[in-house]
């Protein structure tokens, strides 16, 4: 998986490419935990648009991360989500839990 992280003010984008599933979240960990405990940033928006793929770990990862968020007083949303990502997104009922951008 690739990612790429940019900050616009107080948001910071973490743009995901590739396959998102057990031998790589602990590269979004990496990505995560810095931007999370910045207290300049309020929200953080994973972009899911390269995404070809997403695992059933990987989506308990993501609830994880929004725990985290909370506990940080930090939103996250999860922008480009399309194909078979934003079907395992939706079957996981996540729209209930993340805004989908």
């Amino acid at each position: 998986m690739n990612i790429d992280t940019e900050r616009q003010g107080n948001v910071a984008t973490i743009r995901l490419a590739g396959r998102f599933d057990h031998g790589t979240h602990s590269q979004l960990r990496d990505v995560w935990r810095p931007l999370v405990t910045d207290v300049a940033l309020v929200e953080v928006v994973l972009d899911f648009g390269g995404l070809d793929y997403i695992d059933s770990l990987s989506l308990g990862r993501l609830l994880v991360l929004r725990e985290e968020a909370g506990k940080a007083g930090k939103r996250i949303s999860l922008a480009n989500c399309r194909g078979m990502v934003l079907r395992a997104l939706e079957v996981a009922t996540f729209h209930r839990l993340f805004t989908l951008r």
